[in-house]
């Protein structure tokens, strides 16, 4: 393991769907949309054991209120809390992802998942 500066990247919200499914329009009628402004942040270069945050924001493009019943991390390393566990149709919730480097160096990929009502991917 190198001390020092390394190369760290994180790619956080992945989808299956990818880009394709977050660029699509608003859900059909009763039904609850998460839709992402950014599915991927690169923390770039970084010093070993710094703490790193992003913050990923959303939006319900459906027209009913999105649900979220968790957030799941891959690794323990990295924590995520959600700004609210209701997010009405047209409002904007948060994610506030942390990252913790202490002990790892080189590239790195880490997910966090939506868990929700939505309509089209529950688990984003």
């Amino acid at each position: 393991m190198k001390s020092g500066h390394f190369r760290r990247s994180v790619l956080i919200l992945f989808l299956a769907a990818g880009l394709a499914a977050a660029a699509i329009g608003a859900a059909p009628a009763g039904r609850a949309r998460a839709v992402f402004r950014e599915l991927v942040w690169d923390f770039g270069k970084v010093n070993q054991a710094d703490v790193l945050t992003h913050e990923f924001i959303f939006r319900n493009t459906g027209d009913a209120t999105l649900i979220v019943e968790r957030v799941e991390t891959t690794c323990g390393c990295t924590a995520a809390m959600v700004s609210a566990n209701k997010i009405d149709a047209g409002r904007e919730g948060r994610i506030k992802v942390s990252l913790d480097t202490h002990g790892y160096s080189g590239r790195m990929t880490r997910y966090i998942y939506l868990i929700s009502n939505d309509a089209d991917n529950g688990r984003r």
